[in-house]
């Protein structure tokens, strides 16, 4: 599996931009590798009659001990079997999950996670597993002062379903090679930081997700993020931060009344609004109403706002829509492709 990932992810990086159509496939091979097609399908209600070695049921609300931990539900399940834990109630714990492959938790009559170590741990580290999926959960940092993010996924394959994760200083740091999906995921109120950050070469793919009300919404230092269908908005700083090298793609999404700029692509990174070759005038991104700038380009960065696709980058307070600044920013369609917005880039 990891061979076969390297391979495509290699012909991404390697592909003209004329070549993109041929490379959504890639975009979303996290999904088809570690999600089978049932994952995101409403799951039956369990039936605790029906229990065998690889399910497990946690009722935090119970004063049994043997069923009201996660972890201890964990520590009693082989680690290489196809796993399910359903659970109910209010969960104050810091949830290790280490080593798992196939393993899903999903929470039941809206179970919540909560961080139970002060703000030393994360709510949720997951490491060196791979197909571990969450759904549901309303899952909690340490509170608005949190130094910790609310989930890790480090090392690992990481999927996330209609989960609201708030209260971390991040709420969700996906790096060390780590691959994450995220569909219909709330991440807000995480203030210290980013909803969702992604560096150390992970890769995200992002669906139907909301960033709100934290420091800022994504901040991408050295990795991949995707956004489909997306929105950012109502952040303390900036929608979106690219840097060190990071790439952003964005797909029929909104980044919208955020505090600082819409988004900001800087140190030799990537934003490209659209998909290339499609031609058709399809439907695109908005980027409108921020406190700054629309998008700041700057040192040695690229923004491509592809032609034929219905980009609207305007009507942002910061004076310019998308703001080419010192040093050496590049830009394609800004004067043609963001739906009569302003600029002072300069292009062939």
């Amino acid at each position: 599996m990891k061979s076969t990932l390297v391979l495509h992810l290699g012909i991404m990086r390697d592909s003209g931009q004329g070549s993109w159509p041929a490379v959504l496939p890639y975009l979303l091979l996290p999904l088809m590798i570690f999600l089978p097609a049932k994952t995101f399908a409403a799951k039956p209600n369990p039936n605790p009659q029906s229990i065998d070695k690889d399910v497990r049921y946690v009722d935090c609300g119970s004063s049994n001990k043997q069923v009201n931990n996660i972890n201890n539900a964990l520590a009693s399940l082989d680690p290489s079997e196809d796993n399910t834990i359903y659970v109910r109630g209010a969960c104050k714990e810091n949830v290790n999950i280490v080593g798992f492959d196939r393993l899903q938790l999903i929470a039941q009559n809206g179970a919540s996670i909560s961080d139970a170590s002060g703000d030393t741990m994360p709510a949720i580290s997951i490491v060196n597993s791979t197909r571990v999926f969450l759904q549901g959960f309303i899952i909690n940092g340490s509170g608005p002062n949190a130094q910790t993010e609310a989930i890790d996924c480090t090392f690992s394959y990481c999927a996330f379903s209609g989960n609201t994760v708030q209260g971390g200083a991040d709420g969700i740091d996906v790096f060390g090679g780590a691959r994450a999906s995220f569909q219909g995921d709330v991440l807000q109120n995480n203030n210290n930081g980013a909803g969702i950050v992604v560096s150390q070469n992970g890769f995200v793919v992002a669906i139907g997700v909301t960033l709100q009300k934290n420091g800022q919404g994504a901040n991408v230092a050295g990795g991949f993020l995707q956004l489909n269908s997306s929105t950012v908005q109502n952040n303390l700083g900036s929608g979106i931060v690219v840097r060190l090298g990071g790439t952003v793609n964005m797909f029929t999404s909104t980044v919208t009344e955020n505090a600082g700029n819409g988004v900001n692509v800087t140190g030799h990174s990537t934003l490209q609004l659209g998909f290339p070759g499609t031609g058709d005038g399809g439907p695109g991104s908005s980027v409108t109403n921020n406190s700054g700038a629309g998008i700041l380009v700057m040192d040695l960065s690229f923004a491509n706002f592809v032609q034929g696709v219905s980009n609207v980058v305007t009507g942002n307070l910061g004076g310019t829509d998308v703001l080419c600044s010192p040093q050496f920013p590049a830009t394609r369609g800004a004067h043609t492709n963001i739906g009569g917005g302003s600029t002072n880039c300069v292009e062939p």
